[in-house]
C-alpha cells in the first residue's frame, strides 16, 4: 500500500512540474531598432531649402548601445570644418575617409551638435530614443561657406541596441544654388527718348516660382510711379510677371509662360524707360527698380536698378 502511495505521489509531482513548465510563458522576442523620417518616409534624396524638414527619429526599445552619424559625402572643403568638431582621431575624415560622429563616446562632437540644435540633448547609453535634425547639421557645417551648385551631402545613421540588433539608414541632400540676377548696369541716367538696352538676366536652377518687379524709393519720380500705377493691378507699384500676365506685357516684359518654371529669363527695361522718359518731372529724382525672384525651392534673390533723372 505504501508503495502505491509513493508511486501516486511521484506521478502527481511530475504532473505538477509539467504543468509549471507548460504555463510558463515563452520569452518575448526583442524589438529591433527603428530609424524614421516622418516628412520623408522613403528616405528619398531631398533638396536643401528654407522649408526642408529633415528631423530623423531613432528608437531602440532595448536601449541604445551605439549611435553614429557618418558623413559619407560632402564638399571636400568642409572636411576641416567637420574634423574640428571630432575629438576621436580615428573618426576624423580625409579626402579618402568619411568623418564620423560617435554620439555616445565623443563628448566634443556631441556638444557641437547640441549647440547647433542637431541634438536636443546628449544621448545616453540605454536611452530608447534620440532625435536628429539633419537640416541643422547641414546649416552648421555650411555656415559662412560658399557652396557650389549641385553640392551633395550624404549621412549614414547607424544604431545598435543592447541586444546587438543593428540598423542603418542613409539620408541624401542636394544643394541647388539660389537664383542669380545680373544687371547690365546698376545705374541709368535717364534722358528723354531713351533707346538703349538695360537688362536684368536671371538664372534660377531651382526654377522660377515668382518674379516681381517693383518701383519706388525715397526720392522716386512721382510721374514715373503714376505711369506704373496705370498699368498694374489695383494701381500698385509692382508687377508679378507670373500671376499678372497682362500687366507684365504692358511693361514689355516676357509672358507668364516664358517665366514660370524656367531656369533662365532676361528682362529688358528699354521699352519701359523709353515710354516713361517722356513722363518724367523736371526735378532731380532717383527711382529704384527692384527685381526679386523666388524659385520653387523658396530661395530668393533681389537686385536693384537705379534710374536717375536730372532737372532740365
Amino acid at each position: 500500500m505504501k508503495r502505491f502511495a509513493y508511486i501516486l505521489a511521484a506521478v502527481l509531482l511530475l504532473g505538477a512540474i509539467a504543468s509549471c513548465h507548460k504555463d510558463k510563458p515563452a520569452p518575448s522576442p526583442s524589438t529591433a531598432p527603428t530609424i524614421t523620417w516622418e516628412a520623408n518616409e522613403s528616405f528619398a534624396a531631398q533638396e536643401i531649402s528654407p522649408v526642408l524638414d529633415a528631423t530623423v527619429q531613432v528608437a531602440a526599445e532595448e536601449g541604445i548601445s551605439t549611435l553614429q552619424i557618418t558623413v559619407k559625402q560632402m564638399p571636400v572643403e568642409l572636411i576641416g570644418v567637420v574634423n574640428a568638431w571630432i575629438s576621436i582621431d580615428n573618426n576624423k575624415g580625409s579626402s579618402s575617409k568619411a568623418p564620423k560622429f560617435d554620439l555616445l563616446k565623443d563628448s566634443k562632437a556631441v556638444k557641437q551638435l547640441v549647440d547647433s540644435k542637431v541634438l536636443a540633448s546628449a544621448p545616453t547609453s540605454g536611452a530608447t530614443s534620440c532625435s536628429l535634425n539633419l537640416g541643422r547639421l547641414i546649416d552648421s557645417m555650411t555656415e559662412n561657406q560658399v557652396l557650389t551648385n549641385k553640392s551633395k551631402f550624404t549621412f549614414e545613421i547607424a544604431v545598435t541596441d543592447s541586444e546587438g540588433q543593428s540598423l542603418t539608414k542613409t539620408a541624401t541632400f542636394n544643394w541647388t544654388s539660389a537664383p542669380e540676377i545680373t544687371l547690365s548696369s546698376e545705374t541709368v541716367a535717364l534722358t528723354k527718348g531713351w533707346n538703349t538696352d538695360v537688362k536684368a538676366t536671371i538664372a534660377a536652377e531651382g526654377k522660377i516660382e515668382t518674379l516681381v518687379v517693383s518701383f519706388g524709393g525715397a526720392s522716386a519720380d512721382h510721374a514715373f510711379l503714376a505711369w506704373v500705377r496705370k498699368r498694374t493691378v489695383d494701381e500698385k507699384t509692382e508687377v508679378d510677371l507670373v500671376s499678372e500676365a497682362d500687366a507684365a506685357t504692358a511693361f514689355g516684359f516676357p509672358s507668364a509662360d516664358a517665366v514660370s518654371g524656367k531656369t533662365a529669363v532676361t528682362l529688358n527695361f528699354k521699352e519701359l524707360l523709353s515710354q516713361v522718359s517722356y513722363e518724367m518731372t523736371s526735378a532731380e529724382t532717383s527711382t529704384e527698380i527692384t527685381v526679386k525672384v523666388t524659385d520653387q525651392l523658396q530661395k530668393t534673390t533681389s537686385a536693384t536698378l537705379y534710374i536717375t533723372h536730372s532737372a532740365e
